[in-house]
């Protein structure tokens, strides 16, 4: 089993083993999936004869380096009083209060603004912008801001999102595509550009890890910078907090495999000997767990 089997807890991860080996998913413990480094690591060795995983960092040596930012900002007063008027509500709304986290395009403050600053950064270094958010208002709001832009979102067919892209691609100099995170945060490379703006905080981290991976990758020649906006007292700062706990379980259960670990063929170019490496690797785990 390989992939990314944990978004959220660690008994995902025992849910997927089971489809791999049902007694070894029997075998795991509430002990075994308790948020401690001991019991982690012990997950580890455990899971080692179902489970190998490879970072980026372990086959891609030359890849540039990646620098995350985060943009706290505050909003205008008025923004702010409205985000407050909406979580006081009868029945507030999170997705509501999500956009309402971005202001709006009158206030002396908050995102609108940090992020008219972003672009003029990169368009005076003639570098390309990439900008995810999950909602079409956003994006909106945010090509009215930056002017002339490209767009993919879930109208968007597969022919249209690969020309849009060989525009954006070859388009010299600055640009920026507008991007709805859960259309263009998979399966396209942007590696053009050279930086990421996630406009709001996402439910899980591995989707903004899959936006970030769309320019973070294979064939970029500079370092990318990620923007992560987010704004003081507002649902962001919980939804930040939420993030941060999924990504210390995905850490602790999940980043690294007891094979990866055992066996440098691994993390070598996948060719005949290296697959009976593995295995080899693999079946001398199972049978110490």
């Amino acid at each position: 089993m390989t992939g990314t089997p944990l978004e959220n807890r660690a008994e995902e991860f025992v849910n997927l083993i089971r489809f791999c080996d049902a007694k070894l998913a029997s075998s795991l413990t509430t002990a075994d999936t308790r948020l401690s480094s001991v019991a982690s690591r012990q997950f580890e060795r455990r899971v080692a004869p179902v489970y190998l995983r490879r970072n980026q960092e372990d086959v891609l040596h030359e890849l540039p380096e990646c620098l995350e930012k985060e943009e706290w900002v505050s909003l205008a007063d008025e923004d702010e009083r409205g985000c407050l008027r909406l979580l006081q509500s009868i029945n507030p709304n999170l997705m509501t209060l999500r956009q309402a986290t971005l202001g709006t395009a009158a206030s002396s403050d908050g995102k609108l603004k940090r992020l008219r600053e972003i672009i003029e950064d990169y368009r005076e270094s003639g570098q390309k912008v990439v900008i995810f958010s999950f909602f079409l208002n956003t994006l909106k709001a945010v090509g009215d801001l930056v002017g002339k832009h490209h767009r993919i979102d879930g109208s968007v067919s597969a022919s249209q999102r690969m020309s849009i892209i060989d525009q954006f691609q070859k388009q010299p100099g600055f640009g920026v595509l507008l991007a709805q995170i859960i259309a263009g945060g998979v399966g396209i490379n942007l590696q053009a550009a050279s930086s990421v703006v996630l406009i709001e905080p996402q439910f899980k981290p591995t989707t903004e890890w899959q936006a970030i991976k769309r320019v973070h990758r294979m064939g970029q020649t500079r370092r990318v910078v990620v923007h992560r906006l987010l704004a003081r007292n507002t649902v962001d700062e919980r939804l930040w907090k939420i993030l941060h706990r999924k990504t210390e379980t995905f850490d602790q259960y999940a980043k690294e495999s007891a094979v990866k670990r055992a066996s440098p063929a691994a993390i070598e170019t996948t060719t005949a000997e290296v697959e009976r490496k593995l295995i080899s690797a693999v079946l001398a785990h199972a049978g110490s767990a």
